[in-house]
């Protein structure tokens, strides 16, 4: 039975919708989870009221669920992930643990084995922020498009946040 209401309700009334329509379908918990790719203690928050689910975690569940998440959902029902607000987990993620790997193997290198060279400091504080960079932009897509976010506008928000991918850099991350 189709309810078209689900989209306009709020915790704790969508939580016990949920639960209902799981119950329906004749699914547990665990196999919800299962088919969801989520974590169980979501599911059991959400059931229970306690959280409302982001936009992109309940359209994977009304779609297992069997229903749909339609343009008429109310904007309070879901919190969506604002531009801005993943531009910050990019700056977290990416540009400040690379900055600091690069000046804390420096200082590492110089003092505790007394390398002077600054060509040899550099190219390996360098090296280093490249390899965590290219790790913390990918797991930076991921987490942008697990929030729901398409790959076209990863690719724009990138722009606009310094980081700078592009839709074959977006496509290996997703892929890997």
């Amino acid at each position: 039975m189709r309810n078209e209401n689900i989209y306009n309700m709020k915790q704790p009334e969508l939580g016990e919708r949920i639960l209902s329509l799981r119950k329906q379908q004749g699914l547990t918990q665990e196999e919800l989870v299962a088919k969801c790719n989520i974590n169980v203690r979501t599911i059991q928050r959400i059931e229970a009221g306690e959280v409302t689910p982001r936009s992109y975690t309940l359209k994977v569940i009304l779609d297992v669920l069997g229903e749909q998440l339609e343009s008429t959902v109310e904007k309070e029902t879901i919190k969506p992930v604002s531009d801005k607000a993943i531009i910050s987990k990019g700056w977290k993620m990416v540009y400040l643990p690379t900055v600091s790997i690069i000046f804390l193997s420096a200082f590492i290198l110089h003092f505790a084995f007394s390398i002077k060279s600054s060509l040899i400091i550099w190219m390996t504080g360098s090296a280093l922020g490249w390899f965590y960079w290219d790790f913390a932009v990918k797991e930076w897509i991921r987490l942008a498009y697990r929030e729901g976010i398409n790959k076209k506008k990863i690719v724009e928000i990138s722009k606009t946040g310094w980081l700078f991918v592009d839709d074959k850099t977006v496509d290996k991350a997703l892929q890997e």
